[in-house]
């Protein structure tokens, strides 16, 4: 969590949504990485800070769905940020 908000990442102090009120919902963080302790780490680090997030694959078999499945999620969940390593530059 220290990271994320660090980075800027973080709900800023905002207090919690009032959900009978039937807020919109926030954007997500995209997460682009290996799934390993980093992964998991960087999960926590955001549900900590309030943000949802969306996972999202580089290493499916099928490249063609995986690279829709990217774009759709950027179209349709439109991530407010996309944390991963070099590689991810070439999603959006």
């Amino acid at each position: 969590a220290a990271f994320l908000s660090a980075a800027g990442l973080g709900a800023g102090g905002a207090a919690a949504p009032r959900w009978e009120e039937k807020p919109l919902a926030p954007r997500p963080l995209a997460i682009w990485v290996t799934r390993c302790r980093e992964f998991v780490a960087l999960c926590i680090g955001a549900w900590r800070l309030g943000l949802p997030i969306v996972a999202l694959s580089h290493d499916l078999s099928d490249k063609e769905a995986e690279q829709g499945r990217s774009q759709q999620v950027a179209r349709d969940l439109r991530p407010f940020a996309l944390l991963g390593d070099e590689r991810a530059q070439e999603l959006w």
